[in-house]
C-alpha cells in the first residue's frame, strides 16, 4: 500500500546516505515514496529484479528458501531483515533477481526507484562504497544454494552457510579491464551477470584480467581455501 508521499527521514542516520551529497538526499526524498507491507505479504520475488529499491524503515521481513517436494513447496526462513536493511539491492547490483522476501510483521518502507539508485551508485563514493564492503544477505543465500548442491558432502544446513558466508565472504569489486590480484590463497566466485563469457559462481584463476559489459563493475565473492576445504566444501580438490 502506498503512504502519503511526504516524506521526512533522518537518512543521514542511515549508514549508506550518512556522507552523500545534500543534492542526492533531495533527489532520493522527491523521487521515492513510502510503501506499507501488512503480514504474510510477498515483498520481492525470485523472478523479477524490482524497479524500487527498499529501505526498511520499521518491521521485519523474511529472506525465505523454498524447498519442493514432488508438486507442493515449503518456505523457511534464512535470515529475518529489519530496520535499515534493503531489499532489491543485491538483485540490481548482480544484475539477477535473487530475493525471495515476505513481511514477518508490519513492514514500512522506502521505495527508492532502481534508475536513482543506479545513479547514486555510479556518482557518490560514499554510497558506492557501503555497498562495495560487504556481501548482501540474498547474495550470502544465493552462494549457500551453489555451495550446497554442489558439495554433496557438505553437512551444513542452508540457514548455517548463510550465517558463515556473511561473516566470512570477501567481497571484491572490480572494475572492467583490472587484473584479479592476491588471491591465490582464496577461491573467488563470479557474483554478477556482467562477466563476459562467465557465469554467476564460476570459479576464477588468480591474476585473471576481469572484462565485464554494461556500466556496472564486476562483483566477486572470495572464501578463504582452507575455510571452503574444511567448513564449507568437504572433500574438495581444490589446490
Amino acid at each position: 500500500m502506498i503512504m502519503n508521499s511526504n516524506i521526512d527521514i533522518n537518512l543521514k542516520s542511515i549508514k549508506p546516505f550518512e556522507n552523500i551529497k545534500d543534492e542526492n538526499l533531495l533527489k532520493i526524498k522527491n523521487e521515492s515514496e513510502l510503501l506499507q507491507f501488512s503480514m504474510g505479504t510477498t515483498i520481492s520475488t525470485k523472478d523479477i529484479i524490482p524497479n524500487k529499491i527498499l529501505l526498511i524503515l520499521s518491521g521485519q521481513a523474511r529472506l525465505l528458501h523454498l524447498t519442493k517436494s514432488g508438486k507442493s513447496a515449503r518456505s523457511s526462513t534464512v535470515k529475518m531483515l529489519k530496520t535499515d536493511d534493503f531489499i532489491g539491492i543485491a538483485s540490481l547490483l548482480r544484475g539477477q533477481s535473487c530475493e525471495f522476501i515476505t513481511a514477518s510483521n508490519d513492514v514500512l518502507a522506502l521505495a527508492i526507484p532502481d534508475t536513482l539508485v543506479l545513479n547514486l551508485y555510479q556518482e557518490d563514493l560514499s554510497f558506492k562504497s557501503w555497498f562495495d564492503k560487504k556481501i548482501q544477505p540474498a547474495e550470502a543465500y544465493q552462494l549457500a544454494i551453489h555451495l550446497k548442491e554442489n558439495t554433496p558432502n557438505s553437512r551444513n544446513n542452508i540457514k548455517d552457510l548463510v550465517n558463515i558466508l556473511e561473516k566470512e565472504t570477501i567481497l571484491k569489486v572490480i572494475e572492467n579491464e583490472n587484473i584479479l590480484k592476491d588471491s591465490e590463497n582464496l577461491v573467488t566466485f563470479v557474483g554478477s551477470s556482467n562477466l563476459i563469457d562467465k557465469k554467476i559462481f564460476d570459479t576464477l584463476n588468480p591474476n585473471q584480467k576481469i572484462l565485464t559489459r554494461g556500466k556496472l563493475p564486476a562483483r566477486l565473492y572470495q572464501l578463504d581455501k582452507n575455510l571452503y576445504k574444511s567448513k564449507l566444501n568437504e572433500g574438495t580438490n581444490i589446490k
